[in-house]
């Protein structure tokens, strides 16, 4: 039952999340604000989500009961989105989204470490494949219902209904964190070697933060191009549903598959999916064709996220899950921040060809750190008790032939 939770509770945050993305810009531009205020604004929104995130690492493993975080961040996150929902000041509606996005990390890092102590570790791949399909499901639900409803009725029916799915998530959320026990409680020290220490973990980080730069631009700049071409809501918020539909057969096909060859291969993939869909976006004129480009940019978000998660979970122990995971998820959004941030600064309709073409170059770039990462992996490594967890994992990410 524990783990159904899981997989319930990320679907009604994830479809929250994914469907209200595409949207936040152009509100926003409703409210007064202009391309370089959006960036700013959607880089404080993610800097809040980075400050959840970071939160949950700091915490989670450190207190006796990790559902106090759902208790006090779930209301909060539900009475946020009510907020957004009633502004008709940009000032307003800005504080609620900051808000929001805040409780919105610290639940999902919670989440995502709560799945990782109560996932068994031969299982992994696989079952953070599933969880990770559970992003695309909430993507094709949330993004086709939020810009219909945006077309249908008005922004503010769409944010009370988020405000309602956030808080049934919250309370889905808090059976399976509330019977977690990640470490001894706060009279327990953790060991200093629980997070690895190689060039092999760092270079994958530093892969994950700049791809996800880039994907963050693609996730900005394709709607502020396509509300530039007078597009409905539902076309807008249909980038993102489009990608999930794709991606939700296989994230857990492809997560279960990397627990046979390794991580290395269907990272690299979704890398360069995400390369094409950036290059994509400049020569899209119709509906369609940005749904095309969606689909290319999700691949890394949808199925990308899965893995990482996997390689987090087989590299930390137990009693580090919560820092792992805050690490991880704290690389994905740092590199939002400063894709968005980037991206709202430079992007005119002059200069899109540039800004898609140069991100969609950086993202295959970050392939590189990749590879790096797998050949620094293949080195020998003394099997001490401080290395185990980190020639284990090497072992996963650069496996190229199916085990005995």
């Amino acid at each position: 039952m524990a783990v159904r939770a899981i997989f319930a509770a990320s679907f009604l945050m994830w479809a929250v999340g994914n469907g209200i993305m595409p949207l936040l810009p152009v509100r926003a531009g409703l409210l007064g604000l202009g391309n370089e205020q959006i960036g700013i604004f959607l880089a404080g929104a993610f800097a809040s989500l980075l400050a959840g995130t970071l939160l949950v690492g700091r915490f989670f493993d450190r207190i006796r009961n990790p559902s106090v975080l759902v208790l006090v961040c779930g209301p909060a996150g539900a009475l946020a989105f009510l907020l957004m929902a009633l502004s008709t000041t940009a000032t307003w509606f800005i504080a609620g989204t900051f808000v929001a996005w805040g409780c919105t990390g610290v639940l999902i890092a919670t989440l995502n470490a709560s799945a990782g102590l109560r996932f068994p570790a031969d299982r992994r791949g696989k079952l953070f494949g599933a969880l990770s399909s559970t992003i695309p499901a909430g993507a094709l639900v949330g993004g086709f219902a939020a810009g219909a409803i945006v077309d249908a009725f008005s922004f503010r029916t769409m944010f009370i209904c988020a405000a309602v799915v956030a808080a049934l998530a919250s309370a889905v959320l808090w059976r399976p964190v509330h019977g977690v026990s990640p470490s001894g409680g706060r009279k327990e020290r953790a060991p200093s070697h629980g997070l690895p220490r190689s060039w092999t973990f760092w270079c994958f980080i530093l892969a994950t933060v700049v791809a996800a730069a880039t994907g963050f631009a693609a996730r900005i700049g394709t709607p502020l191009v396509m509300a530039s071409m007078n597009m409905s809501n539902f076309t807008i918020s249909g980038t993102v549903a489009a990608g999930g539909l794709l991606a939700l057969p296989l994230a857990p096909l492809v997560g279960r598959l990397s627990d046979r060859v390794g991580r290395l291969g269907p990272l690299v993939a979704c890398t360069v999916a995400l390369s094409a869909g950036l290059l994509l976006i400049p020569f899209c004129e119709a509906g369609w064709q940005f749904w095309i480009s969606g689909i290319l940019v999700s691949a890394f978000f949808y199925i990308g996220f899965g893995l990482g998660l996997a390689l987090m979970s087989d590299l930390v122990d137990e009693k580090h899950m919560g820092l792992g995971v805050g690490i991880f998820q704290g690389a994905q959004w740092s590199g939002g921040i400063s894709g968005i941030l980037l991206t709202g600064m430079t992007l005119t309709p002059e200069t899109t060809t540039q800004v898609f073409g140069i991100n969609g170059i950086v993202a295959l770039a970050s392939i590189s750190l990749l590879l790096l990462a797998a050949v620094l992996g293949r080195r020998k490594t003394p099997p001490t008790r401080e290395r185990t967890t980190v020639v284990e994992w090497q072992s996963r990410m650069t496996r190229t032939s199916l085990p005995p």
